[in-house]
């Protein structure tokens, strides 16, 4: 296990922002490098006085405990953390700054809206790494990831897909707008504070609309964009006629409609299990999706 570096201030160069500030988790993700050079990603949470910035001692609880968090969570598939530095000077100069691995390709809502179709290469290795993930997450009942989105995952040059934002991991107290996308991917109990459920049931279904995302490049955000329907109606409008076996398909041409339907009703009975603990389990959806890989 790599040594976690406390960085001075003077060691990180910021290269620049990636993509904006989240109202949500109160930080800003930026490109940087460290002292020798090496490409490094420094999320930034953000201790400024309005609305949403928060003042440093209000945001140096969240901040230690996502540090936390990363250390103990250790995975292959969980993004690794290098360092942080912490500076609070009374002129005003107050940092919290996580030091991350870069991730070259960016989020999986990056990729999958830039390309055409991802080959099914890709998109079999990128399920398979956010489900060892989330399974090794579960390990400790009290544990899930809770914000698991295309925009969450990000990719190596080589697709090795990580997961990223801790911030909501043993606990989710976000109040959710329709201007957060990642809410449209988060099972709907801790949305709308329905009721409480095994944390690995809430991955379990944003696992299944991950997988239909990466399949069909079809999301709930987007019906809901469109103006077709409030919240993931629409979607599961959509998940419930029969086009949708096609559209996954096209993502494995060799595959039969017969052998999808296999796939696509395990999704659909995470999506819509009255009972949470009904939703399908990931490594049966991994198992279901390898078969096809033959």
């Amino acid at each position: 296990m790599n040594e976690i570096k406390h960085f001075p201030l003077s060691e990180l160069c910021f290269c620049g922002q990636i993509g904006g500030f989240n109202a949500i988790s109160g930080c800003t993700v930026f490109k940087g490098k460290d002292d020798d050079g090496h490409t490094i990603a420094i999320k930034q949470f953000n201790v400024l006085s309005n609305q949403y910035y928060k003042t440093y001692h209000a945001r140096k609880p969240a901040f230690d405990t996502e540090i936390d968090l990363l250390r103990r969570c250790r995975h292959p598939n969980v993004i690794e953390m290098l360092g942080y530095c912490d500076v609070n000077l009374r002129d005003n100069e107050e940092k919290l700054l996580i030091v991350l691995e870069w991730a070259e390709r960016g989020s999986v809502w990056f990729n999958v809206n830039a390309h055409d179709r991802l080959p099914w290469a890709h998109v079999l290795k990128i399920l398979k790494g956010v489900g060892s993930a989330l399974e090794h997450i579960h390990q400790h009942p009290n544990r899930a990831h809770r914000r698991l989105s295309p925009s969450n995952v990000v990719l190596m040059r080589d697709f090795t897909p990580k997961l990223i934002d801790f911030n909501q991991f043993e606990r989710d107290e976000t109040t959710y707008t329709r201007e957060d996308q990642d809410q449209f991917f988060i099972a709907p109990e801790i949305v709308d504070r329905s009721g409480t459920t095994c944390p690995a049931n809430v991955d379990r279904y944003s696992f299944a609309l991950l997988t239909v995302f990466l399949l069909t490049h079809e999301g709930p955000d987007r019906q809901y964009k469109a103006g077709k329907n409030q919240g993931n109606g629409a979607f599961e409008d959509w998940l419930l006629q029969n086009k949708y076996v096609e559209e996954g398909k096209n993502c494995h041409s060799s595959t039969t409609t017969e052998e999808f339907q296999t796939v696509w009703h395990l999704l659909k009975r995470s999506v819509f299990a009255v009972d949470p603990n009904d939703r399908s389990a990931i490594g049966e959806v991994i198992d279901s999706l390898q078969a096809l890989d033959r």
